[in-house]
């Protein structure tokens, strides 16, 4: 079978990319790549779903290690931990290259290709996927939309995102979000997602970020997501 994969993709983030360019804390990632040589954990934890403080529907972990092999392209391992570390989940590898980086109306772009894990009775499947990653930066906003493909076992499918980001200043920024994907599963389904929050840094390579959501098709699905992500200095 052929697939076909059109993305877009956009991101916030609080300093440029020669610095410290991490995904979190919302849903898209940025399209600029981890500076050369160099490795970047993130990790946190999310509470998703029904009831806000259900302790059965805690993700542990939903990490990314990314390292930088040269000063436009990365590889990145990840993966989550689900129900009280009883199970893995969304273990993936990645790759990113940055086409262009640009400031004001022309947008940065970069391009992150996916291959997702998935254990189906005893096969080991291989799901591809790719997102193409757009960055706007106006002083201290930022826009960012999105639009991709995925395939998870035999489903295709389709996800958008658009964020609008504001750096507060040279430590915190805030950000509001719209995301959302289309699945083949059994039958066509469309979910709609609204998520808002903040990260702040508590040093030039350490930062912290709290995000709240809601599921916009369910009066009662709501979620909480905190974390850091550090980048690792020689």
């Amino acid at each position: 079978m052929k697939i076909l994969f059109i993305l877009i993709l956009l991101s916030f983030t609080l300093l440029s990319k020669n610095n410290f360019a991490p995904n979190r804390p919302s849903q898209t990632n940025s399209p600029w790549t981890v500076p050369d040589n160099k490795i970047l954990f993130e990790t946190g934890i999310e509470n998703n779903g029904y009831m806000l403080f259900d302790n059965q529907n805690y993700i542990f972990g939903v990490n990314e290690i990314r390292y930088g092999i040269s000063n436009k392209s990365e590889i990145k391992l990840g993966f989550s931990i689900v129900n009280k570390f009883n199970n893995f989940d969304n273990l993936s590898l990645n790759y990113k290259y940055e086409i262009y980086d640009s400031e004001g109306i022309i947008p940065s772009v970069g391009i992150l290709s996916t291959i997702l894990f998935n254990q189906d009775s005893n096969d080991l499947l291989l799901n591809p996927g790719v997102k193409l990653i757009f960055r706007n930066v106006v002083n201290d906003l930022t826009i960012s939309y999105l639009i991709g493909y995925q395939r998870v076992n035999v489903n295709n499918n389709l996800f958008y995102t658009f964020n609008i980001g504001y750096n507060v200043n040279n430590k915190c920024s805030i950000f509001i979000e719209n995301y959302g994907f289309f699945s083949e599963d059994n039958d066509f389904i469309y979910k709609n997602y609204l998520d808002f929050g903040v990260a702040y840094l508590l040093k030039e390579n350490f930062q912290f970020d709290i995000s709240f959501g809601k599921n916009l098709n369910s009066n009662q699905f709501y979620f909480v997501n905190m974390g850091i992500a550090y980048l690792l200095l020689n």
